[in-house]
């Protein structure tokens, strides 16, 4: 569909129960808009809609909810002639729950991005609110390494489940589900309501799959690792254990402090025993996981992906001898499928932003290269799977032309961000123009060793870990600092967080540093890491080694507030113009 096709007007063959539930929002937003219902009650609905107010007024970000982040061709192509026609700057946010943001979208247009949306099978409800929030999944879950078995049909039957399901529409506050594989933890479960890890254990001679089930992780202002629920859940039954948690914690979590109301709280205040006892509890009124009443694995299963039939490209392999370039893209970018001849290439995405253009280029290189599919990871970035070893050239020569063949995909230079101040009503600081210049600083630096690479750096404009700062060996969340009676843009500095196959560790701060001077202090503190690390040591067991207190110490002479008449520049936060205040800041709607 080309953009010119968008007519508002356009007749969309949607399902009933669709179309019905469109035109009560578009009726909701007209008595909004007459000034006939309360702001805060438009709000909450919005919210369940996937509508986020932004920083910015009469406009609005649109959370487009994609399951496990798999998207095909024709649902990548609506997303650009979406934003081509309804976001002004023309650029999706890929964020780091596997979904795609469009910003600066008036109100009045969004029930028609609704419907066109609704056209390719995706959908904005329950992207924000007091809500199941979208269902996350292992990127390499099906062609990657040590994994159990493919858990994306499971991912997809729990998203369908709880997807307009009674007990979810009024939560104490947001829940977020996520699935892994395998033990190194694409799905980074720990930081989750809920998680599943994939296990297998053979019962009479035959294999029978199953989850490791946790709960009660979380970040935000009060990080928490989630605990043990269940060490081996029947593979059958995992929207049924999601939905006796769910009841559980819509029946007893605490509502009058939202700031204290996510499930992790309500574990902790209760115990873990007390709460499995709750759950099975729950699990005694639900019927058995095989009735109607829940969405069945079984109808998903065609989501695990077998080759394309399409025939090798072999186009342009000869343009590429001995090019290094080429050679350090493969190097960084791919890993080897389990099927014999195929890689998994990831995209880099430099701050999760992707134009218009690129979108609709992705889209073409799906259809040639990968069988129409491409899936966004929890790291802002993309993965194209099913790639042929003999078309890996050409891939990258067509990346490049985008300019998308950037290597480094989830290393030291792809740092991440949420939009922070940019548009988010609770950013405090630019975290997407630090992260910018954090990127080319650590580009300048030239190669690095495979330990430096492993580091990852992550950013949030506020403490709300939209950007994952809590799980990152260096992370930033934004602050403000005082000196000489003027606000400084600064950042609080975490170090020695992640979560993979060596396990999984919550970032803690060691200093606050004006944003000006974060480039500086990420470098001495790589360089402090590559000087002092053992052999093989990793940069989180480093900073476990050193202490907090060392660290604190190495970063005092950054953290000194500056004088205004030494340099006014420091005043004034990254891609800003004027001197650092927080006038702007608003109630914050929700987090990502």
């Amino acid at each position: 569909m080309t953009t010119a096709q968008l007519d508002p007007a356009t007749d969309f063959d949607l399902p009933d129960e669709i179309e019905a539930e469109i035109q009560n929002y578009e009726a909701h937003v007209r008595r909004f808009q007459r000034d006939e219902i309360d702001p805060l009650e438009f709000r909450l609905f919005r919210l369940q809609h996937g509508i986020y107010g932004q920083r910015q007024p009469d406009v609005h970000m649109i959370r487009v909810k994609i399951p496990y982040g798999g998207l095909d061709a024709e649902q990548v192509d609506m997303l650009a002639d979406i934003i081509d026609r309804y976001a002004p700057r023309r650029v999706g946010h890929l964020t780091t729950r596997q979904d795609l943001q469009m910003h600066f979208v008036p109100l009045d247009k969004t029930p028609t991005v609704m419907r066109l949306l609704s056209s390719v099978g995706l959908t904005t409800r329950e992207a924000c609110g007091n809500t199941v929030r979208n269902v996350t999944a292992d990127h390499l879950s099906g062609v990657g390494p040590d994994e159990a078995f493919d858990v994306t049909p499971y991912a997809k039957a729990v998203s369908a489940h709880c997807l307009r399901l009674d007990v979810c529409q009024l939560l104490p506050r947001k829940f977020k589900p996520a699935f892994s594989a395998s033990d190194h933890d694409f799905g980074l479960v720990p930081m989750h309501d809920i998680g599943f890890v994939a296990r297998t254990r053979e019962v009479d001679g035959r294999v029978e799959r199953g989850f490791k089930v946790v709960v009660g992780g979380g970040l935000g202002a009060a990080p928490h690792l989630a605990e043990t629920l269940d060490e081996f859940l029947p593979a059958n039954e995992v929207a049924r254990i999601t939905e006796a948690v769910l009841t559980v914690f819509n029946a007893n979590g605490p509502r009058k402090n939202r700031n204290k109301a996510r499930i992790k709280f309500y574990i902790k205040a209760v115990g873990i025993e007390q709460f499995r006892l709750q759950v099975q509890e729950a699990l005694e009124q639900l019927p058995p996981a095989d009735d109607p009443h829940f969405r069945q694995v079984s109808e998903f299963m065609d989501l695990e992906e077998e080759a394309p039939t399409t025939a090798p490209r072999l186009v342009r392999t000869a343009d590429l001898p001995g090019d290094a370039d080429f050679a350090e893209w493969k190097r960084t970018n791919l890993v080897p499928q389990t099927q014999d001849g195929f890689h998994a290439a990831y995209v880099t995405v430099p701050l999760g932003d992707l134009t218009v253009e690129q979108l609709h280029a992705l889209a073409d290189l799906t259809r040639e290269f990968t069988g129409g599919r491409l899936r966004i990871t929890a790291q802002q970035a993309l993965i194209l799977r099913w790639v042929r070893e003999q078309d890996l050239a050409d891939l990258y020569l067509r990346l490049g032309e985008l300019e998308l063949s950037e290597p480094s995909a989830h290393q030291l230079a792809d740092v991440m961000s949420c939009p922070g101040s940019d548009t988010c009503a609770l950013g405090i600081t630019s975290s997407k123009g630090l992260a910018s210049v954090l990127r080319e600083s650590i580009i300048a630096r030239g190669p690095e060793d495979d330990l430096v690479e492993r580091m990852r750096i992550k950013i949030s404009g506020c403490p709300n870990s939209c950007g994952h700062h809590h799980m990152a060996d260096i992370g930033f969340h934004g602050a403000a600092m005082h000196a000489d009676g003027r606000l400084v843009p600064s950042f609080n500095v975490l170090i020695g967080g992640g979560a993979d196959i060596d396990g999984s560790a919550i970032a803690r701060i060691v200093g606050k540093v004006p944003a000006k001077r974060v480039a500086d202090a990420v470098n001495l503190l790589v360089d402090d890491y590559k000087a002092g690390r053992d052999e093989g040591e990793i940069f989180r067991r480093y900073s476990e080694r050193r202490g907090l207190k060392y660290f604190r110490g190495l970063l005092q002479p950054f953290s000194a507030p500056p004088k205004f008449t030494d340099n006014p520049l420091m005043f004034v936060d990254h891609e800003a113009n004027k001197l650092f205040n927080l006038d702007e800041m608003g109630e914050g709607e929700c987090a990502v």
